[in-house]
């Protein structure tokens, strides 16, 4: 406790005093009672009085400009920190939406490449010729039997035929 305490003596302090105005008196820290546990403060109009509490003495405390300027350095980058979280979420969040775009431009290709297969399966059925046996011509294949091929049954057609018989 009494390392700490010492560390307050020699600064510089400053205070608004109720009752005497607006103005902010400066002083510095000149002892430290160890017994009473207290600060002994001489103000810049020669006054003194005395702080009794931590608290109270690093509020009225005047920072040093290395104290100002580790605390503006640390603000600092705990601002960079938030800011590079911040990006690194909106980088993430982009990411996805890129991704899930892919994913629904993916999917529309393969609906549109379906729809435009079955739209030329129709239109290659439509113009096929019907495949009817009876429309096939007469004549045109052979039958097991050369010799017999004038005598076959059925009138046309493929396919395995059988033989008349004589």
């Amino acid at each position: 406790g009494d390392a700490k305490a010492m560390e307050f003596v020699g600064r510089d302090v400053a205070s608004v005093f109720p009752g005497y105005g607006s103005k902010k008196w400066k002083g510095s820290v000149i002892s430290y009672d160890r017994r009473e546990k207290t600060w002994e403060i001489e103000w810049e109009d020669g006054t003194g009085s005395t702080c009794e509490t931590r608290e109270t003495m690093q509020a009225i405390l005047v920072k040093r400009r290395s104290e100002e300027k580790a605390t503006k350095v640390k603000k600092e980058k705990g601002e960079k920190k938030v800011k590079k979280a911040t990006k690194v979420k909106e980088e993430k969040k982009e990411k996805k939406e890129k991704e899930e775009d892919g994913r629904k431009t993916k999917m529309k290709k393969k609906k549109k490449k379906k729809k435009n297969n079955r739209a030329e399966e129709r239109r290659t059925v439509r113009s096929s010729p019907p495949t009817h046996p009876s429309s096939k011509k007469k004549g045109g294949s052979t039958s097991v039997n050369d010799s017999n091929a004038g005598t076959r049954r059925g009138g046309g057609g493929g396919g395995n035929r059988t033989q008349s018989s004589k």
